[in-house]
């Protein structure tokens, strides 16, 4: 099952690598894969893979993101929520307490080197049977990009071309001015370190495929965690219960609180346990129940909904409600 998810994810990746490989390599695509040897588990790939997946694809489930495929990031399982809706909450909160602003096509610009060099021989030799210019990578190391230029055009084409390289944040090393038909040659460009690089050539009246490499943002920590429970002395003006509150101060729980990305709350009563996590802005409200003793239950509700037990009563010791946020 490791190996598959791990698949699965590299197969992801390699549609994050290079932008466009639909439209730029056609059915030629079906060749890329990821030597996993090389493979890291970058918070910024997994990231960009999550935010390169649209609805159809998640429906599609043709790499069980939905049902099954979990990519552990931060320490939040992504996948398997068999809900678009629950996916798309649990990655915009990810987006959020990691700053990732990227859009949709920005994240799959973002570059990443696990694509193994077989895997691009694979696709020139399938693009040879095509017609066009087109470029594509052969290996990545550090800032130097090794790129293959192929003109496969039928006869009555042009027998020659001159080529216009237009690179920005790149240099060529050794410059390509001109391609016979049939023909492929080999250059190498080094891209300005730290810096998005964008690479197309044009020529014969023919403009190739875009490469457009975009450098990850940075990524922060999450944040830490904002914490209300029933047995814990607040910080001075922290917005925390009060010590005992539900207990002995039973009607001096907070209105409401509100979690803007990622939340846990959990509460028992008897042997009954209220364990759960939620994606997306939630907040949190309570009802007065009842006092047992100087021991006061309250119902919790999650965004209007109440929280209740599987089995047993439906209120919840207040003492025992502990609500983390961030």
């Amino acid at each position: 099952m490791k190996d598959t998810i791990m698949r699965y994810l590299f197969v992801a990746i390699a549609i994050l690598f290079f932008p466009k490989i639909g439209w730029a390599y056609g059915d030629c695509e079906k060749y890329i894969s990821y030597d996993s040897l090389q493979a890291s588990s970058k918070t910024s790939a997994k990231m960009s893979y999550i935010n390169s997946i649209s609805k159809q694809s998640y429906e599609q489930n043709a790499d069980g993101i939905k049902s099954s495929i979990t990519i552990p990031i931060e320490g939040i399982k992504v996948g398997g929520e068999g809900s678009w809706s629950k996916f798309v909450s649990k990655r915009e909160a990810l987006n959020t307490l990691l700053e990732w602003n990227y859009s949709f096509e920005e994240s799959k610009q973002v570059s990443h080197r696990h694509v193994s060099s077989e895997s691009w021989s694979a696709v020139l030799q399938c693009l040879k049977n095509k017609s066009g210019l087109f470029i594509s990578p052969v290996q990545m190391v550090d800032n130097t990009l090794q790129l293959k230029v192929l003109y496969m055009m039928p006869e009555g084409a042009k027998d020659e071309i001159t080529l216009d390289w237009s690179i920005v944040n790149g240099s060529v090393e050794n410059p390509v001015t001109s391609i016979k038909r049939g023909n492929e040659a080999v250059l190498k460009i080094t891209r300005v370190a730290g810096k998005n690089i964008s690479i197309v050539v044009s020529g014969g009246g023919l403009v190739s495929n875009d490469i457009y490499i975009r450098q990850p943002p940075e990524i922060k920590p999450l944040p830490a965690w904002t914490v209300w429970t029933g047995y814990t002395v607040p910080p001075a003006g922290a917005h925390q219960f009060a010590p005992h509150y539900g207990h002995t101060v039973g009607q001096n729980l907070p209105t409401t609180v509100r979690c803007p990305n990622q939340s846990k709350i959990r509460a028992i009563h008897g042997p009954a346990k209220l364990d759960e996590e939620f994606f997306g802005e939630m907040i949190f409200s309570f009802e007065h129940v009842r006092n047992i003793s100087g021991i006061h239950h309250w119902n919790i509700f999650a965004n209007g909904d109440q929280l209740t037990p599987k089995k047993g009563a439906s209120d919840w010791n207040a003492g025992s409600i502990s609500i983390s946020c961030r």
